[in-house]
């Protein structure tokens, strides 16, 4: 079987957060878009999803010190659905949780938005980030109440 989730969006929040032992745990909102034109209506339709992202330990510093809002990334990982409790009540999270993280700056460095018709030069690509194993963090995901 395969479990895999491959993402290309923009990062809508990066929040970095630790385990009780002091271990890196990255949250990332990232934002895909798909347009269509409304068959009945002619008018163009956009809908935006999106997705929270998991990453862990050193991979998780280097997503705090590189990635910024609005950048757009690519992201291979896993779909996983967990729960916690929350005032008092069980609720349930899905996460694409990172197996391997590489990212490009796509457009510059200003965070890229549709309706800007300028187009801008585009940056050099930065190099991608290299992989980090994030085994031993799945059993501290019980710990973390978000």
């Amino acid at each position: 079987m395969i479990n895999k989730a491959i993402l290309v969006g923009n990062v809508g929040k990066r929040e970095i957060k630790y385990t009780k032992d002091g271990k890196a745990i990255g949250i990332l909102s990232v934002a895909t878009n798909e347009s269509w034109t409304d068959k009945k209506t002619g008018e163009k339709v956009k809908r935006t999803e999106w997705h929270r992202v998991t990453v862990f330990g050193n991979l998780a510093t280097i997503v705090d010190k590189y990635i910024d809002i609005g950048h757009q990334v690519y992201i291979e990982g896993k779909v996983q659905t967990r729960s916690y409790e929350a005032n008092g009540e069980k609720k349930y999270t899905t996460e694409i949780v990172v197996s391997d993280f590489s990212h490009k700056i796509m457009s510059t460095s200003k965070p890229s938005t549709e309706s800007n018709t300028t187009q801008e030069e585009p940056s050099k690509p930065v190099d991608p980030i290299p992989a980090v194993d994030s085994d031993g963090f799945e059993d501290d995901m019980e710990d973390i109440p978000f």
